[in-house]
Parts: structure tokens; C-alpha cells; sequence
């Protein structure tokens, strides 16, 4: 791998030019780089010669993304530098010298690429959100419709409205009913019957009863399918 980016910067030098220290840091001393690729660190230190002929040493940079050091950049300030703050490495080099790996960096080559900055995104899900937007403002302005033709006093946009709401003025047909269960209204008895008084059994119920079995069974489907199909040959 690094053989092949050493023939890539040889085959694409004309594609990099000098950039000064302080110009080099402020190039990548940021989290999103767009105009700049591969970069080279020359140093003139004299021992990292090979017989007179320069030394290529491959260096990776690592994207830290822990909560104490969150900076793509922090190879420039070092290592050991628990956060990486340009404006101090250029104020440093300024007044000093700029060392990385412990090697004092002269100036850089850094490879210049057009910038391709797009937008990408699902038209169908942007579609879908469209459609929702539209039926949330419809809904909103015929709910101020309702309440500036209608004479109401409350206006109902929320849940916390609608129980503020019940709670001033309780429903009719509920009244009497606290003990009413689903079964109740679902058995097919006018509501005016169901006003009688209603006989308490103390039946024990299980946690696994407050969802219905069509649930249990629709969930148990998705989670089992594909792990059946997958372990099918």
C-alpha cells in the first residue's frame, strides 16, 4: 500500500505545491478539508539521509474520537497533546520550529484537488416528509379555521388540551364507566346501558396481557423470518 502512494505522488507531483508552515497548518488544522488531498512534511534534517538520497518515512493519520481528544487535525500539535488548538501551533511556529513524530518540518508539499461539494439525498423520503408537512399544516390552519367560525373557547392542539379539555368538561357518554375495559364498549351494548352499575371481579392479570397476541405474534414473525432465512441454506 505504501509503495503504491509513493508511485501515485510521483506520478501526480505536478499536482502538489509548496505551502508554508503556518499555510500548511491552517490547510489541515480543520475537520473538513475540500480543496487539499495528500500531504508531504519535508524536513532538512540531515540524518534521515540514505547516501545522500532522501528519505521517504509512510505516515498515517489516525481520527481520534474519543471525548478527550476529538480533533481529526491532532497529529500537528504532536503526540501527548491532550487537545490540539491551532491558534497555539501557529503562534509556536511563529516563534520556533514545528515538529511532528519529533522531526522538525521545514515546509510542505500538499496536493491540490477541485473541490465537489453536493447534495445528496432520497427524493422518495423527501417526498414523504413533504406530503407529511403539507397534511401537518393543513391540519393546523383548520384548527384555526375551526376556532375563529366556530365560537370555541379552547382550542384543541395537543394532547395536554384535549385532557384539559375532559377535565373541565367531563364526557356524557363515559360517565359511570370507570371500570370499563375494551371488552365493554367492544361487545356491541349502548352506551346508556353500560351506565349501570358494573360488577368488580378481581381477576389477576399478567404483564404479558397488557399487549395483545396479534402483537406478540406479528413481532415474534419479524424477529424469527430473517433468522430463518438466513440460517436456510
Amino acid at each position: 500500500m505504501f509503495n503504491e502512494r509513493v508511485k501515485y505522488i510521483h506520478t501526480h507531483a505536478n499536482a502538489f505545491r509548496r505551502l508554508e508552515k503556518v499555510d500548511c497548518i491552517k490547510a489541515y488544522g480543520q475537520s473538513f478539508i475540500t480543496a487539499h488531498h495528500d500531504l508531504i512534511l519535508v524536513t532538512s534534517n540531515n540524518s534521515l539521509t540514505n547516501g545522500g538520497e532522501p528519505v521517504v518515512i509512510p505516515f498515517e493519520i489516525y481520527f481520534h474520537t474519543n471525548a478527550n481528544n476529538a480533533r481529526f487535525y491532532s497529529w500537528i500539535c504532536g503526540s501527548g497533546v491532550a487537545w490540539c488548538d491551532i491558534r497555539n501551533v501557529i503562534d509556536k511556529v511563529r516563534s520556533s520550529e514545528w515538529r511532528v513524530e519529533d522531526q522538525p518540518i521545514d515546509y510542505c508539499l500538499a496536493e491540490t484537488v477541485p473541490e465537489q461539494c453536493t447534495l445528496n439525498f432520497n427524493t422518495p423520503i423527501m417526498i414523504v416528509t413533504l406530503i407529511c408537512n403539507i397534511i401537518k399544516a393543513m391540519c393546523m390552519c383548520s384548527a384555526l379555521f375551526l376556532y375563529k367560525h366556530t365560537g370555541h373557547s379552547v382550542l384543541l392542539t395537543t394532547l395536554g388540551d384535549a385532557a384539559e379539555s375532559f377535565l373541565r368538561f367531563p364526557d356524557e357518554t363515559t360517565s359511570g364507566l370507570c371500570i370499563a375495559s375494551k371488552k365493554t364498549f367492544c361487545a356491541g351494548v349502548h352506551w346508556s346501558n353500560l351506565q349501570r352499575p358494573q360488577r368488580w371481579t378481581d381477576k389477576q392479570y399478567r404483564w404479558s396481557q397488557a399487549v395483545p397476541k396479534n402483537l406478540w405474534v406479528s413481532a415474534a414473525v419479524v424477529y424469527l423470518l430473517p433468522i430463518l432465512l438466513y440460517i436456510t441454506p
